[in-house]
């Protein structure tokens, strides 16, 4: 499971520019590179460079989580 964790964290790294927890429903939302602003399930459009600050792992564990459910 650390070694698929580590893979999903790269991978997110890779194609995501920024990431933040939404306000509104605290899920780990991210850009798209070379674009600032994140959709959320909320219907919110985020600049998550003014979002409380999350890391690509922290996606890549909501990620697992979803997935598991």
């Amino acid at each position: 499971m650390a070694h698929d964790l580590q893979q999903l964290t790269n991978y997110f790294r890779a194609v995501c520019e920024a990431f933040g927890y939404c306000p509104t429903t605290a899920r780990v939302v991210f850009s798209a590179k070379g674009d600032d602003k994140a959709f959320c399930g909320c219907g919110e459009h985020h600049l998550v460079r003014l979002l409380k600050p999350a890391t690509a792992e922290d996606m890549a564990i909501q990620f697992q989580q979803e997935r598991s459910n």
